[in-house]
């Protein structure tokens, strides 16, 4: 009843702030359909997720602008439904399930997204309240980042989840800057919050970035690395992390991305992954180590490969597909999409997931098989 009372509370705050306050505001409706198999677990899902989300945006002033969002996001499955609003350790107090069934078999969960006051001049930016915060120019991974990672097979990455953080940014020049932050954890505890800082500068056509970041009694030092030669971009990310108590490992990825003629995209990574092992045998004994729990870790082996495409046939349809390799055990993930543009407004895509290996006992054939369907809507 208390959660039904806060929901309420914020829903009519939301809507009375709409009216009165916002100059501009908008959001989106999606609907996914899903379907899981695993034949190594021999287990199936199939479930419905229904997400509303209104983003609003109000300029105080010249400098001054609040910006929010708030989600419902409904879950119907036949099994037992998991919450879309994340565990995510970075946030000083969560908005929570609004309902859910006997069986646990359909779930409302209740996301406020953003909620941040922003002032900039030509020198600064701050931000402040609950905001996106990502790092990183690798596409399979993302070593620099740890506060709200995003597995490459995740399908809906239109918005990177919320983290409650202050960002201050200072110009150094043109195309120049030094930011520093706090990202602050569960009731603002010490212990369960981070300290940031970057630089970023550029040098000949290189994009330069160096990051530090003292998170959960662990220490990351990292770069991201671009530059353009001859129409490809090249990129280099990499990573040092150092928990207390445990070894550090590195992680490394770099790539190059293509376009061509007539629309069509061409992507080749390879990521190393000091956190992992290199024999399947090995592979789980980690997993309740740092690196796994809040290191943003999922890979499991060393070393991995992939290669990817997206063209344009029409302008109203999009194709796109990856193959990511394990090296080490010969298993490979592929992943692919169709998107169709029906209106401005609004489309409707399917994507797939499916895991291969020659052989049982590698890291994909873990992966279940999947199937989504889709349909957005914009307003």
């Amino acid at each position: 009843m208390m959660l039904l009372n806060r929901s309420f509370f914020i829903i009519t705050l939301w809507a009375f702030g709409t009216q009165v306050f916002a100059s501009d505001w908008g959001g989106h409706s999606k609907l996914f359909l899903n379907s899981e198999s695993s034949s190594s677990h021999g287990s199936s899902q199939d479930g419905v997720v229904l997400m509303q989300r209104l983003n609003v945006a109000q300029s105080l002033s010249e400098k001054w602008q609040v910006n929010a969002a708030y989600e419902f996001i409904a879950n119907k499955t036949n099994s037992n439904a998991t919450t879309i609003d994340p565990t995510q350790p970075y946030r000083a107090f969560h908005t929570g399930k609004v309902w859910s069934s006997k069986d646990n078999k359909s779930i409302i969960n209740q996301n406020l997204d953003r909620f941040q006051i922003r002032f900039s001049n030509e020198e600064w930016r701050i931000i402040a309240g609950r905001q996106a915060i990502w790092f990183g120019v690798g596409r399979i991974s993302n070593p620099t980042d740890v506060f709200a990672p995003i597995s490459f097979i995740q399908n809906d990455k239109e918005h990177r989840i919320g983290v409650d953080a202050v960002r201050i940014s200072h110009s150094l020049g043109e195309l120049s800057d030094i930011e520093f932050g706090l990202v602050f954890g569960d009731k603002f505890k010490t212990e369960n919050s981070a300290f940031f800082s970057k630089i970023r500068t550029n040098i000949e056509n290189w994009d330069i970035e160096g990051i530090f970041i003292d998170f959960l009694d662990a220490t990351l030092v990292g770069a991201n690395i671009q530059t353009n030669w001859a129409g490809i971009g090249f990129f280099t990310e990499m990573a040092e992390t150092k928990p207390m108590g445990e070894d550090p490992y590195f992680r490394l990825n770099f790539g190059a991305t293509a376009m061509l003629q007539n629309e069509v995209i061409l992507n080749g990574e390879f990521h190393y992954n000091g956190a992992g092992e290199r024999d399947y045998e090995e592979y789980f004994s980690s997993l309740d180590s740092f690196s796994f729990t809040n290191g943003g870790v999922w890979y499991l082996a060393k070393e991995y490969a992939s290669l990817g495409f997206s063209v344009a046939p029409h302008p109203l349809w999009q194709i796109s597909s990856d193959v990511i390799l394990n090296i080490n055990d010969q298993s490979f993930l592929v992943s692919g999409g169709l998107e169709h543009s029906i209106a401005d407004e609004l489309s409707a895509g399917i994507y797939a997931v499916i895991p291969n290996a020659r052989k049982t006992g590698t890291e994909f054939t873990e992966y279940p098989r999947s199937v989504q369907a889709n349909m957005r809507f914009y307003f």
